[in-house]
């Protein structure tokens, strides 16, 4: 059975952790992030970017934003060349946790 809505505030998330699941919260961790602070920033970070779309007018609110590029600010204590502009990227997961790399 798929459920519809979260978890209540206070419960507990469960989910199953498929190989790039994993990859994505080595990543996250690899920054000195806890495993739900790793989970609570990506979902965070997913979830703006939606509302900031059909809050703006530019998908209606039953359809799933394509997000396909990002930015990055340079890191100013560190003495190197700042990000690489990505151009189009497509980090778009479907319900069942497919996805594609680089366009």
């Amino acid at each position: 059975m798929t459920r519809k809505t979260p978890p209540e505030a206070g419960k507990r998330l469960s989910v199953a952790v498929d190989q790039a699941l994993y990859d994505d919260l080595v990543t996250l961790m690899s920054t000195g992030m806890t495993l739900t602070d790793a989970v609570k920033h990506a979902a965070s970070l997913v979830a703006h970017s939606y509302r900031y779309v059909w809050d703006h007018g530019s998908y209606p609110r039953d359809v799933l934003p394509r997000i396909t590029g990002y930015l990055v600010e340079r890191h100013m204590d560190h003495d190197a060349p700042p990000p690489p502009n990505l151009g189009p990227v497509d980090i778009v997961r479907d319900a069942r946790g497919a996805g594609s790399g680089a366009a």
